[in-house]
């Protein structure tokens, strides 16, 4: 397989939402900061997104044939066989990653939040065209990659579920808009109400710091642009507003780590986000 064609199939412009998710998810946490145990989390937790966005295109091979004929196994860039054999050596490569960050009493909880990230992916993966609540459980998806990020760290708060959560709505919201996105229709709206939380999240920790507001409002800015593509019209393009709303998963981890005043980390995290931006001009982010 090419590599172009892993890029196409992992959706490798998401990737850097993975990593600021990793570093929102251990900052939550309180604990001090470990680099190597942050970066080991990180490319564990790629890894096993990268597996999932494989697994995807495995499952939805029959709908791409009638639906979306330029994906790579479609197309005959990559096969079956070949795509399943990777995503499973990159599941058991994070779980020994998970392993290794992970150091005393951490290991049992660490390696069970992986475990459960990963069935959470395959299960998305396997039943997200069937079942109606499929875009929940890619919503737990991220919730899981907080939380494991989190159990890495060995630390833990009330805060990691709580932006999880937050995360979780968006996400879900998000994965309802993408069902029409290769008709570029939209047919509820309800689904908007959900990208409010983050930002509700952010002014919730910040309250009292202007960065927190100020991040907040060009969250809230943001998310209105892409929304704005969503509308009936000559200018609806739901493709673009489902890229700039993934994107905008980094947008939040920065907001977020302004508002526990781990401005460092804030910074990477919006530098994660700029080049978020610059992959989905080379790769589509669905």
């Amino acid at each position: 397989m090419k590599l172009a064609t892993a890029l196409k199939l992992g959706r490798i412009s998401n990737l850097p939402t993975v990593w600021t998710n990793v570093l929102a998810g251990a900052a939550l946490t309180g604990s001090a900061f470990d680099c190597l145990t942050v970066a080991t989390s990180a490319i564990a937790i790629s890894l096993l997104y990268i597996a999932g966005m494989f697994l995807n295109d495995v499952f939805d091979l029959e709908w791409d044939r009638k639906h979306q004929p330029s994906r790579p196994l479609v197309a005959g860039e990559a096969n079956v066989n070949e795509v399943t054999g990777l995503s499973v050596v990159f599941i058991v490569t994070a779980w020994v990653l998970v392993l290794f960050a992970a150091t005393g009493g951490r290991i049992g909880l660490a390696l069970l939040s992986a475990l459960m990230l990963t069935g959470l992916i395959v299960l998305y993966d396997w039943k997200h065209k069937q079942w109606s609540v499929s875009p929940w459980i890619m919503g737990a998806c991220r919730l899981m990659v907080y939380v494991t990020s989190a159990a890495i760290a060995g630390a833990w708060n009330w805060h990691v579920p709580a932006a999880g959560a937050c995360l979780l709505a968006y996400i879900a919201a998000i994965t309802y808009l993408a069902r029409m996105e290769h008709l570029n229709t939209l047919n509820s709206y309800w689904p908007l109400i959900l990208l409010l939380l983050p930002p509700g999240f952010v002014l919730y920790l910040g309250y009292n710091d202007i960065w927190s507001w100020l991040l907040a409002a060009v969250l809230l800015v943001w998310l209105i642009r892409a929304v704005r593509y969503l509308l009936p019209g000559k200018n609806r393009k739901v493709p673009q507003a489902i890229g700039a709303l993934l994107a905008g998963i980094a947008l939040i981890d920065t907001a977020i780590l302004a508002a526990l005043q781990q401005y460092l980390l804030a910074y990477i995290a919006a530098g994660a986000f700029a080049l978020c931006l610059l992959l989905q001009r080379k790769v589509a982010p669905t």
